[in-house]
């Protein structure tokens, strides 16, 4: 299971969640600036690529062997 926007209350379910981190002020930030751009008239960058962190916890890791019945 993997979740997103790495809320607090990610790290205290059990098992504790594996999240994506993104920069959300500066998501926010961008967003404003690109409409603005756009209100005035400017050309913009139809597209932007934020930095995210993978927060690996328990409920990342190998997959389990399998147990073969016999």
């Amino acid at each position: 299971m993997l979740g997103y926007d790495d809320i607090p209350m990610s790290a205290m379910t059990h098992p504790a969640l594996s999240t994506i981190a993104v920069p959300t002020l500066e998501a926010g930030r961008t967003a404003v600036a690109m409409l603005l751009a756009m209100i005035a008239g400017s050309d913009i960058t139809p597209q932007r690529v934020l930095p995210a962190q993978l927060i690996v916890r328990a409920t990342s890791g190998p997959v389990p062997a399998v147990i073969e019945k016999e």
